[in-house]
């Protein structure tokens, strides 16, 4: 797409944006301001942007919202980025700001209106609408992006998504579910337990994709029994000494890897965050001083759980199948959830994935969901995460080239750098023949 030419620096002015109105809304308040950005660990220097946000409130809701876009003053490629908030924040925070720093043009949008006030803001400033539109967004961030597929599909023409927190008020809930269980039964066992147990189960599950990397690729052949180990001895490098694994260390890492399960319940947990007790004090029992570690059987622990569910699952659950009308539009979704999450499960990509197969044809040319071992939650983790996604999203979109798979490199346990492919789920990826190379990716 040509670049625009350089637009003056006199234009960011609240000015710039000439409409006044916004249905259901008043305006509060228009501002400019220009600057430069530099940030040197992904080396954006001497950008020149102007920064126009809009705040407005809806009557008698006593809110305040900003919508902020970041407008490029020099040149324009008529893409526009959107970037989702994460955690509790539904906009900016300082990864957005990254997000946004990295992004060809970004603005910040939490749902179909908003994407109207800055596709509105980039025709006032430019002269011209934007030739595509794109969302980009991590855990609640992501989230957003599928709630805007679902809602409000001619918002974006495109979706890349990390991470999607999808089943929200379940999974904030499960978290909590192996601290809960602590506490009922009086069993807590030390971290270097644990951590012998989690490196058995990659041990044994990791060759199973023919390569051994330390990293388990395909979770639905991992088998393992964490009782097996019981009264077996382990080395803790942390203290230089043995330990004995106890039936209570095997009983609260199986009940993490299985989550809370009641009457065949779907498994949902991992590890308890401080999300979970805000959660439970503040939006279900209501009392910011209550104490949810004194949850005393698993009988109460359901009941809080499953009245989380009732009271806020119509209100943040984003699990739609039905992505028709998305289609109908043209819309993508780009998708990759890290296998080594510790928040958000995987599974439940999975399970959405599945689902819109079952409810929209031919959902190859619509959405493509990518599992990444080792990656913990949007990063981190034992892996590398494909830093390329928004620009395969972008070919996909504008010149047709369907992401069949995305690279992606990493160094393993011994520091051996690795190039490897991804594949769409649910394909996987495996070692073709023995003798290969298995640091690099084939040509």
């Amino acid at each position: 797409m040509s670049n625009y030419s350089t637009v003056p620096a006199l234009a960011c002015n609240a000015s710039a944006a000439l409409f006044t109105e916004l249905f259901g809304a008043d305006i509060i308040n228009i501002s400019g301001s220009i600057l430069y950005c530099n940030h040197p660990s992904i080396a954006v220097r001497n950008v020149e942007f102007c920064n126009i946000t809009v705040t407005y409130t809806h009557p008698a809701h006593n809110d305040t919202i900003h919508v902020e876009t970041w407008l490029f003053t020099q040149t324009w490629n008529r893409r526009l980025q959107a970037i989702g908030g994460g955690g509790w924040v539904a906009g900016r925070f300082a990864m957005t700001d990254i997000g946004m720093a990295l992004g060809d043009l970004a603005s910040i949008a939490l749902n179909g209106q908003y994407a109207v006030l800055a596709k509105e803001l980039i025709r006032s400033f430019y002269g011209r609408p934007a030739g595509y539109s794109y969302w980009s967004g991590c855990s609640q961030g992501s989230k957003q992006g599928f709630m805007l597929a679902q809602r409000y599909p001619n918002a974006y023409d495109c979706i890349t998504g990390v991470a999607p927190a999808l089943n929200w008020a379940q999974c904030i809930l499960a978290a909590s579910w192996a601290q809960v269980m602590m506490s009922i039964t009086g069993q807590y066992p030390p971290k270097c337990e644990v951590n012998a147990l989690t490196d058995a189960v990659v041990a044994a599950c990791d060759p199973l994709d023919g390569v051994t990397d330390g990293l388990i690729s395909d979770m639905s052949k991992c088998t393992f029994d964490p009782f097996a180990l019981v009264e077996k001895t382990a080395h803790c490098p942390s203290t230089n000494t043995t330990i004995v694994i106890s039936h209570a260390a095997a009983t609260i890492a199986n009940l993490s890897w299985t989550g809370p399960r009641k009457r065949g319940a779907i498994s949902l947990a991992r590890r308890e965050l401080p999300s979970t007790s805000y959660r439970l004090r503040l939006f279900i029992k209501k009392n910011p001083e209550w104490d949810y570690s004194k949850i005393g059987s698993v009988e109460e622990y359901a009941r809080l759980f499953y009245a989380g569910v009732q009271e806020c699952d119509s209100i943040v659950r984003t699990v739609d199948p039905d992505l028709s009308a998305l289609r109908k539009s043209r819309g993508k979704i780009l998708a990759y959830h890290g296998l080594a999450d510790g928040f958000i499960p995987t599974r439940g990509t999975e399970n959405y994935y599945k689902r819109v197969n079952d409810t929209t044809s031919a959902i190859d040319d619509l959405f493509r969901d990518f599992e990444v071992p080792g990656l913990a939650h949007c990063s981190g983790g034992h892996s590398g995460q494909p830093t390329s996604t928004f620009q395969a999203l972008v070919g996909w979109a504008e010149k047709g080239v369907v992401p069949d798979t995305l690279p992606i490199e990493f160094n393993d346990m011994k520091g051996i750098q690795h190039q490897r492919i991804l594949c769409p789920y649910p394909e996987k990826a495996s070692l073709k023949e023995k003798g290969l190379d298995v640091t690099k990716r084939e040509s």
